[in-house]
C-alpha cells in the first residue's frame, strides 16, 4: 500500500511541475512569434525579476516587509530558472524528471512560504498573541 500512495504523489508531483511550467512555457512561445518587440518586453521583465524589482505582495503587514521582499525575489528567481529550463529542453522538458521535480519542490515550498506570510500577516493586523 505505500508503494501505491508514493507512486502517487511522483505523479502528483510531476503534474504540479507541467501544470506550473504551463503558463511561462506558453508565454515564452508568444515571445518566439512575436519577433523582437515581445523579445525586448521579456528580457526587460527578466531584468527586473534579477534586480528584485518584480511585482511585490500586496496586503502584508508591515513588519513582514523584509521577508515579503524576499520572497518576491526568490518567485522572481523561480521564474527566471523555469524559463532557464524550457529555454534548454524546449517541448522535450516533460522527459526531464528531475528538473521537473525540482519545480515542483520549489513551487510546494513557495507556495507554504506565502501561506505562513499571509497566516502571520493577518495574526499581525488582528493583534493576537501569536503573532510575535
Amino acid at each position: 500500500i505505500l508503494l501505491i500512495f508514493e507512486g502517487t504523489n511522483e505523479i502528483l508531483r510531476m503534474y504540479s511541475a507541467l501544470t506550473c511550467i504551463q503558463g511561462p512555457g506558453e508565454a515564452l512561445a508568444a515571445v518566439g512569434k512575436g519577433g523582437m518587440a515581445a523579445g525586448a518586453g521579456d528580457a526587460v521583465n527578466r531584468l527586473k525579476r534579477d534586480f528584485g524589482m518584480g511585482e511585490a505582495l500586496s496586503g502584508i503587514h508591515s513588519e513582514l516587509s523584509a521577508e515579503a521582499k524576499v520572497f518576491a525575489h526568490s518567485t522572481g528567481m523561480f521564474a527566471n530558472a523555469v524559463d532557464d529550463l524550457l529555454m534548454k529542453h524546449k517541448k522535450d522538458i516533460i522527459n526531464h524528471q528531475r528538473p521537473l521535480a525540482r519545480v515542483a519542490n520549489i513551487s510546494i515550498d513557495l507556495y507554504a512560504v506565502a501561506c505562513a506570510l499571509s497566516r502571520a500577516s493577518r495574526a499581525l493586523d488582528n493583534g493576537e498573541e501569536t503573532a510575535q
